[in-house]
């Protein structure tokens, strides 16, 4: 079963294994005070403050034109196996293929992330923070992520990929620069008399 918060006050979630395909935790508008430590979470998406999630993961969302503010906030000792991007804050959240672009945001500061350990499949962060209501005061301690067996496999194919097209380029170059310097002899050469 997922717990989701809203407008609620003084919440402890502790000592639980939530199960749900969904968001293990969802904390949404109007709360605060919320603890939550020593759950396991999963099946499931993670711990998201702002709605609905996807992968394992932590991370702050809020739609873009939103009003509000989320402050204070840690998260700490959390071990993440093989998620697209474990840390994420999204200030132009679209549940859509697309979205209104707006200038407004709900303001972010205070956030920690402290101890987050493991692998990732895309990338480690993302910070998607408004330039007009920017995110202050994050603070990024001891963060541990590596990329996992999947990315590297994908990452070295692309490599060896991109060295297989640079090698076969220069072979190219090499014979094209090869047949202009005959043709430019033969050339040098028919006009001698």
């Amino acid at each position: 079963m997922e717990f989701t918060c809203r407008n609620t006050q003084n919440v402890e979630i502790h000592h639980s294994t939530i199960s749900c395909g969904d968001d293990c935790v969802s904390i949404q508008t109007g709360c605060s005070n919320v603890h939550v430590h020593h759950i396991n979470c999963g099946p499931g998406h993670g711990i998201s403050l702002g709605g609905l999630g996807k992968d394992k993961r932590v991370r702050i969302k809020t739609w873009q034109g939103g009003i509000g503010s989320v402050k204070n906030v840690s998260f700490s000792n959390i071990q993440v196996s093989n998620v697209n991007v474990p840390i994420m804050i999204d200030q132009y959240y679209c549940d859509k293929k697309s979205c209104k672009n707006q200038t407004g945001a709900v303001a972010i500061s205070g956030v920690k992330y402290d101890q987050i350990i493991g692998t990732y499949s895309v990338q480690p962060v993302h910070l998607a923070c408004s330039s007009d209501i920017p995110c202050t005061d994050v603070d990024l301690i001891d963060i541990q992520l590596k990329p996992s067996a999947a990315y590297a496999e994908i990452s070295t194919s692309f490599v060896l990929e991109l060295l297989l097209a640079s090698h076969k380029l220069l072979w190219s170059l090499q014979h094209r620069l090869l047949l202009e310097t005959r043709w430019r002899s033969s050339q040098e050469n028919s006009e001698v008399p």
